[in-house]
């Protein structure tokens, strides 16, 4: 697994099926150790581009080896919108295991690629690590007509350090739809903890023309919950 981006779900997976867990770096690297014998899977789900894995992958696949996405669909390159969120290498007789282990831990299928970038901002909103936020240089934010963001490094800056994002506590009820170049994101949003939370629900829209986040525009409004 990646040792800057680990998935998730990867101790839990580990655990389920009898494995060790060991973090190593690029795609190519951990590719070739399941090659040669020295790892049983490579299991991605932290993203990363399509050249990142091309070649690492068919080089997998000449030999033999399990290469798919983590939901088990195919694996597929030369596409308009150059990222992949997640990808699975593993012998054969491991396959089967693995993706009934990713299915059963995740409940859900796979991100596309524009939605996978907008639910690695949405978390980065929690977590505050924005480290696999992809935003355009010129990527701009706009919150209830108020423009609070007017590059690429500003919001990430922001997203890491800003106060405004320190009380939140968690996202839950989180939908995505995606149609084009577009990913709509209704949610509802918690901040402070104990008897002081707060709820929002908040429909977020991101504009993924390409690999980066170009734009984001949120709507806030008052949870009926919250009072």
């Amino acid at each position: 697994m990646s040792d800057s981006r680990p998935p998730e779900f990867i101790g839990a997976l580990a655990e389920r099926i009898g494995a060790d867990v060991a973090p190593m770096g690029s795609a190519g690297a951990k590719a070739m150790a399941v090659l040669r014998g020295e790892a049983d899977a490579y299991v991605h789900a932290g993203g990363q581009w399509e050249w990142d894995s091309a070649a690492p992958v068919g080089v997998a696949q000449a030999a033999g080896l399990h290469c798919s996405r983590i939901d088990g669909t195919p694996l597929v390159y030369n596409e308009a919108h150059p990222y992949l969120p997640d990808l699975v290498i593993c012998r054969p007789e491991l396959a089967r295991p693995l993706l009934d282990g990713i299915a059963a831990l995740t409940g859900a299928p796979a991100d596309s690629p524009r939605v996978a970038m907008a639910r690695e901002y949405l978390s980065s909103l929690v977590s505050h690590d924005a480290s696999k936020v992809r935003l355009a240089a010129d990527c701009f934010r706009v919150e209830n007509g108020q423009r609070t963001g007017d590059s690429g490094p500003e919001i990430i800056a922001e997203l890491e350090h800003g106060d405004q994002y320190k009380p939140i506590t968690g996202i839950r009820d989180l939908e995505f739809r995606e149609w084009g170049p577009n990913v709509v994101a209704r949610f509802l949003l918690d901040m402070g903890a104990g008897e002081h939370v707060i709820t929002v629900a908040i429909t977020e829209h991101f504009s993924v023309p390409g690999g980066e986040i170009e734009s984001i525009l949120a709507i806030i409004e008052p949870h009926p919950a919250a009072g």
